[in-house]
């Protein structure tokens, strides 16, 4: 405890904070030496200072993993219940923290997966970064402490009794932008829909990092089937070991993630080859109606180079998804517009269309079809996924592709993709065309045509 108030074990970070706290824990429960009031001093004085620090201000905390994200606010809980219990000042902890922390508890809420409330889920919540998907038993002993931490919270309430009681969290477009994570769903039950997309703004980009190289990915919720689980983990950091280095940095790699990449040839490049060089994620535009939500992020991760990324839901009276990606710059080369699909116990239920730039599902019932359309010729690339959750360097193969358009000098790439739940995938007629003016960078305006069905969609960004 000397040694760590000392702050010579670590910098600022969640290994320092937990450290904090192992400080206040020290002096708390061993008040007979004589350096416990010492401790205990120190330990609050670092965690006041490491909230500000750790915490964005929209409550999610700067490694941008949840699985850290909920490791702090579970210490943090440890920490609040020893002052209460041992009658402790209030004063020794800033009273920002309760604020934070209730916000902190909220992130978890929203990135849930509907599939917590059926007995017997193992997938529960997004994987992006270093992170991996909790289950349900998992994610309610949080919210059971949340819940305790925050007994008026009637949202926390509903969460840590499965819905029993409470209040039904609403289902509005939920966005998070100073860690660039915007969540769009239908309900809460089971058979929900949800779609949670990662575009942050963390200079955090070295292989040490808990955040990957991911600007624009996102997961597709549906009916209990996650349609584009996160590549995940695979291996931490160990620098002195070249096979450990490449499987982490295979993982952590921009094209092992459901969005845009500039390479310089139609072919799979070496890893990291094609890998953004900076993240500067952006919120544009978040309209929301009964019928439908739409939000439209970017990302400048190259230098000449700018994914945008909008996303539309349509609710009523079909249920589906469109993306719209722009690739805009002076680059040259080829633009690769990735998608990784389901898990590895699913590559045989996973068809790739190559003819008409798309792929789909084959299960009993709940499957997904995908269709890619393009202001000029696409070439659907078959790639090798892979997908792992933890960190012994074991991983499993799953089916991914690229969709390549060539990118010339000052002249946007521009894909549509419809992803449409169906129950069986037969004869589904889907296109879909630009009815904009190209040289109006600020207003897209698209046509989706599913069976018989006509569905304009549009935005315009302000300048």
């Amino acid at each position: 405890a000397d040694y760590l108030s000392m702050y010579k074990y670590s910098r600022e970070n969640n290994i320092l904070l937990s450290q904090a706290v192992a400080l206040v824990f020290a002096g708390t429960l061993f008040p007979e030496l004589k350096n416990a009031p010492q401790w205990q001093k120190i330990g609050c004085e670092i965690i006041n200072d490491q909230t500000t620090k750790l915490f964005l201000e929209d409550g999610m905390t700067n490694d941008l993993s949840l699985h850290y994200h909920i490791g702090i606010v579970d210490g943090l809980y440890d920490l609040k219940r020893l002052i209460q219990l041992n009658k402790l000042p209030d004063n020794l902890l800033s009273p920002q923290l309760d604020e934070t922390l209730l916000k902190a508890t909220k992130i978890v809420m929203h990135f849930t997966y509907p599939s917590y409330f059926k007995k017997g889920s193992k997938q529960c919540s997004p994987a992006f970064n270093d992170s991996w998907i909790k289950t349900r038993s998992v994610l309610n002993k949080n919210f059971v402490k949340y819940a305790a931490m925050f007994p008026e919270d009637s949202e926390l309430k509903y969460m840590q009794t499965y819905g029993n009681e409470g209040t039904l969290p609403d289902s509005r477009i939920k966005t998070f932008e100073d860690s660039g994570f915007y969540v769009l769903r239908n309900g809460w039950t089971p058979e929900s829909t949800m779609l949670i997309l990662s575009n942050n703004i963390s200079s955090k980009l070295q292989d040490s990092s808990h955040n990957q190289l991911d600007n624009g990915t996102f997961e597709l919720y549906h009916n209990g089937r996650n349609f584009f689980p996160d590549s995940g983990v695979c291996s931490y950091m160990k620098e002195d070991d070249a096979e450990v280095m490449k499987l982490r940095r295979w993982f952590r790699q921009t094209k092992a993630h459901n969005t845009m990449v500039l390479g310089k040839s139609e072919d799979h490049e070496d890893i990291g080859a094609e890998n953004i060089s900076k993240a500067e994620g952006k919120l544009l535009l978040k309209e929301e109606n009964a019928d439908q939500q739409l939000i439209v992020t970017e990302n400048q991760g190259y230098n000449d180079f700018k994914h945008r990324r909008a996303v539309f839901y349509v609710k009523q009276p079909t249920e589906f998804f469109v993306l719209v990606d722009e690739g805009f710059g002076t680059a040259t080369g080829y633009a690769k517009l990735y998608f990784h699909l389901c898990d590895e116990t699913s590559v045989n239920n996973v068809i790739l269309d190559s003819q008409e730039a798309g792929a789909h599902t084959t299960f009993e019932n709940n499957n997904l079809l995908i269709r890619s359309f393009g202001n000029q010729a696409i070439t659907l690339k078959p790639f090798d996924g892979r997908i792992s959750y933890q960190t012994d360097r074991k991983y499993s193969t799953r089916k991914a592709y690229s969709l390549v358009m060539k990118k010339q000098r000052s002249i946007p790439v521009r894909y549509i993709t419809i992803l449409y739940p169906v129950s069986k995938v037969s004869n589904q007629k889907i296109s879909a065309k630009f009815t904009d003016d190209p040289s109006n960078s600020n207003h897209v305006s698209i046509e989706v045509t599913i069976g018989n069905q006509v569905y304009p969609l549009s935005f315009q960004l302000k300048h």
